[in-house]
């Protein structure tokens, strides 16, 4: 889809680009927007060089009553293996079967990324129809799996694993838009991306 506007934009989602008193709604978002001063922007370190990863799909995680699809996002030089994956997985499966990690009749998927030193494993599950629940683990490289500290604000999702999600999403719309029959939970599971991300 190629959106020229605002305007094109709203009408391609099936919107009416004009509020109730008949004001074009892309002219009071213009209006509306304020460019930051450069100190919002801060986050982003003056040395900081950015660098895509790859995202490619594993086999599935599979445990009783569980059925986790699986992502590996790593930099070019520095692949998971299959060892990294199978021990990722019997540590997830000993959560589940400890009752650590609450993952019960639930489809979903985990992202398993490889940062600087550390290893994320963003474990994700649809609950309630429509709503994408997750436990974060860590793993520094060499060092023990730990589930991630929470506090009032968090990270959630880098530029590398969004993809992931957003395929995720749409795959599951896919699914609640079906008969959600035989065929349709079939194709859930086998509707994977992969690619260069970020």
């Amino acid at each position: 889809m190629v959106c020229t506007n605002t305007d094109d934009l709203l009408r391609r989602l099936g919107h009416t680009p004009v509020l109730p008193d008949g004001t074009n709604m892309s002219v009071v978002m213009k209006k509306s927007v304020t460019p930051p001063t450069a100190d919002l922007f801060d986050q982003v370190a003056a040395g900081y060089t950015h660098v895509q990863k790859l995202m490619r799909p594993a086999p599935a995680l599979i445990a009783p009553a569980v059925y986790q699809k699986w992502y590996l996002v790593h930099p070019h030089d520095s692949p998971f293996r299959d060892e990294d994956v199978a021990v990722a997985q019997a540590f997830l499966k000993s959560e589940i079967d400890g009752e650590r990690l609450a993952l019960r009749h639930e489809v979903g998927f985990t992202v398993q990324h490889r940062c600087a030193a550390i290893d994320i494993f963003y474990v994700c599950s649809w609950r309630d129809n429509n709503e994408l629940w997750e436990t974060l683990y860590y793993k520094p490289h060499g060092g023990t799996f730990s589930v991630a500290p929470r506090d009032t604000k968090t990270a959630t999702y880098c530029v590398w694993v969004i993809p992931a999600v957003a395929h995720e999403q749409r795959a599951w719309l896919e699914f609640l838009r079906s008969d959600r029959g035989a065929a349709a939970r079939d194709a859930y599971c086998r509707d994977q991306a992969s690619g260069r991300v970020g």
